[in-house]
Protein backbone atom coordinates (compact mmCIF):
# COMPACT_ATOMS: atom_id res chain seq x y z
CA UNK A 1 0.00 0.00 0.00
CA UNK A 2 2.79 2.22 0.58
CA UNK A 3 4.16 1.58 -2.52
CA UNK A 4 0.75 2.42 -4.16
CA UNK A 5 0.96 5.65 -2.11
CA UNK A 6 -1.65 4.79 -0.31
CA UNK A 7 -1.30 6.39 3.18
CA UNK A 8 -4.53 7.30 4.53
CA UNK A 9 -8.15 5.83 4.49
CA UNK A 10 -9.16 8.69 1.73
CA UNK A 11 -6.47 7.55 -0.86
CA UNK A 12 -7.27 3.80 -0.19
CA UNK A 13 -11.14 4.67 -1.09
CA UNK A 14 -9.94 6.86 -4.42
CA UNK A 15 -7.72 4.02 -5.27
CA UNK A 16 -10.71 1.64 -4.61
CA UNK A 17 -13.10 3.22 -6.84
CA UNK A 18 -13.13 1.10 -9.73
CA UNK A 19 -12.71 -2.22 -7.96
CA UNK A 20 -16.05 -3.12 -6.28
CA UNK A 21 -14.86 -6.27 -5.04
CA UNK A 22 -12.01 -5.13 -3.29
CA UNK A 23 -13.98 -1.64 -1.91
CA UNK A 24 -16.32 -4.18 -0.11
CA UNK A 25 -13.81 -6.36 1.50
CA UNK A 26 -12.16 -3.41 2.64
CA UNK A 27 -15.07 -2.21 3.91
CA UNK A 28 -15.95 -5.49 6.13
CA UNK A 29 -12.52 -5.45 7.18
CA UNK A 30 -13.04 -1.80 8.65
CA UNK A 31 -15.85 -3.21 10.06
CA UNK A 32 -14.06 -5.98 11.56
CA UNK A 33 -11.43 -4.14 12.76
CA UNK A 34 -12.97 -1.19 14.70
CA UNK A 35 -15.33 -4.08 16.48
CA UNK A 36 -11.96 -5.72 17.12
CA UNK A 37 -10.81 -2.00 19.04
CA UNK A 38 -14.15 -2.23 20.73
CA UNK A 39 -13.97 -5.84 22.23
CA UNK A 40 -10.22 -4.85 23.35
CA UNK A 41 -11.13 -1.53 24.94
CA UNK A 42 -13.93 -3.45 27.05
CA UNK A 43 -11.77 -6.34 27.97
CA UNK A 44 -9.55 -4.33 29.26
CA UNK A 45 -11.76 -2.55 31.40
CA UNK A 46 -12.96 -5.31 32.60
CA UNK A 47 -9.81 -6.81 33.32
CA UNK A 48 -8.75 -3.60 35.07
CA UNK A 49 -12.23 -3.67 37.33
CA UNK A 50 -11.00 -7.51 38.21
CA UNK A 51 -7.62 -6.48 39.23
CA UNK A 52 -8.73 -3.62 41.54
CA UNK A 53 -11.45 -5.77 43.23
CA UNK A 54 -8.62 -8.47 43.72
CA UNK A 55 -6.28 -5.87 45.38
CA UNK A 56 -9.00 -4.63 47.62
CA UNK A 57 -9.15 -8.68 48.44
CA UNK A 58 -5.41 -9.23 49.26
CA UNK A 59 -5.91 -5.82 51.52
CA UNK A 60 -8.26 -7.23 53.30
CA UNK A 61 -6.98 -10.41 53.82
CA UNK A 62 -3.62 -9.09 54.97
CA UNK A 63 -5.42 -6.55 57.15
CA UNK A 64 -7.07 -9.71 58.79
CA UNK A 65 -3.90 -12.14 58.82
CA UNK A 66 -2.17 -8.94 60.69
CA UNK A 67 -5.04 -8.85 63.08
CA UNK A 68 -3.83 -12.81 64.03
CA UNK A 69 -0.37 -11.68 65.18
CA UNK A 70 -1.68 -9.51 67.78
CA UNK A 71 1.25 -6.27 69.16
CA UNK A 72 5.11 -6.28 69.17
CA UNK A 73 7.02 -5.24 71.61
CA UNK A 74 6.75 -2.05 70.81
CA UNK A 75 2.95 -1.94 70.78
CA UNK A 76 2.40 -1.93 67.47
CA UNK A 77 0.76 -5.01 65.19
CA UNK A 78 3.14 -6.42 62.73
CA UNK A 79 2.70 -5.55 59.25
CA UNK A 80 2.42 -8.99 56.62
CA UNK A 81 4.54 -8.30 53.27
CA UNK A 82 3.52 -9.01 50.09
CA UNK A 83 5.08 -10.14 47.51
CA UNK A 84 7.28 -8.46 45.16
CA UNK A 85 5.17 -7.60 42.53
CA UNK A 86 2.53 -5.20 42.53
CA UNK A 87 -0.85 -6.87 40.33
CA UNK A 88 -0.67 -6.65 36.61
CA UNK A 89 3.49 -6.36 36.32
CA UNK A 90 3.86 -9.74 35.40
Amino acid sequence: MQRLGLQDSDTVYIWLADKPEATEAWTRLEEILLRAQSVNQLNGRFIQERLGNVDEALTVLKEAAAATLGYGPDGTQPTINGGGRFLGSA
